[in-house]
């Protein structure tokens, strides 16, 4: 029988969590986000919209993957990788309660034809999103290794055959 810090099932989910976020962070932050105002023929006002809908949903994303990240490092049982976790669920409710709202605002002011004040908080919230990006790194590479090392192992169950190598206790 295993102990759990040689299971490597919470690391593999961790892990793959962490590589979900990582896609859908630069999907529509890095990729989809920018390549919305290339669009010649769409009007600032109405791509900002967009941008205020699309980040809107993906925030209440995030708050579950926040969630299943969170629960999921503790699990693992890694300092540095319920650290990194952590960070990113912190940033999430940054960005909910202060930054998200003030972009809103923004966007709503020149939506009507106002232009705002001119302020960092775009700037801001570009280097969160990378700050976030580093943090689910982290914990991508970090569970990659530990299930890296449960592998190497090739640990056994008691009722198996010498010869018979189990990765993980089903």
């Amino acid at each position: 029988m295993m102990v759990a810090a040689e299971r490597p099932y919470e690391a593999i989910v961790t892990m793959g969590l962490a590589m979900l976020w990582i896609g859908l962070l630069v999907g529509v932050s890095f990729l989809a986000t920018p390549a919305k105002f290339l669009a010649s023929n769409l009007p600032l006002p109405v791509a900002l919209d967009i941008g205020r809908h699309t980040f809107g949903i993906f925030n209440k994303a995030e708050w579950l993957l926040a969630l299943g990240m969170v629960v999921l490092t503790l699990r693992v049982g890694d300092r540095i990788v319920i650290s990194a976790g952590f960070s990113t669920a912190l940033i999430v409710a940054l960005e909910t309660f202060w930054l998200l709202p003030i972009l809103d605002q923004r966007v709503a002011l020149i939506v009507v034809g106002q232009p705002p004040s001119t302020t960092e908080h775009h700037s801001l919230y570009v280097g969160v999103e990378i700050a976030k990006l580093a943090m689910l790194v982290v914990v991508a590479i970090r569970t990659a290794i530990r299930v890296a090392r449960a592998l190497d192992r090739g640990t056994h169950t008691d009722d198996a055959r010498s010869d018979e190598y189990f990765i993980f206790d089903i």
